[in-house]
């Protein structure tokens, strides 16, 4: 997704928190992409800071501040293996890019 963002001259950084129950199969994540991993603990329980779920999205602005949650399973689709999932997330991104 970052390929398509930069062609429409945009800059984004992209993170995954992994869940504290996945913390044994980390490293078939680390192996599949090219981003920062968070491990979540039970003391932090960053999810839940967030009133999230696996598999959210949250797209924040160019100031830090939270523009969308995206859930999983929520009124948009955010499968990013189908077209109108990748499309969504990416007309989040684009749209939080604009905020000033």
């Amino acid at each position: 997704m970052t390929d398509e963002l930069a062609k429409e001259g945009k800059n984004y950084h992209f993170a995954i928190v992994n869940a504290t129950l996945d913390k044994d199969t980390v490293q078939s994540l680390v192996d599949k992409v090219v981003m920062p991993i968070f491990q979540d603990t039970k003391d932090v329980d960053a999810w839940k800071q967030q009133d999230g779920k696996k598999d959210d999205f949250y797209v924040y602005d160019a100031k830090g501040k939270l523009f969308m949650h995206l859930p999983m399973g929520g009124k948009l689709n955010t499968d990013l293996g189908s077209s109108e999932g990748f499309g969504n997330v990416k007309k989040a991104l684009l749209d939080a890019a604009k905020v000033k």
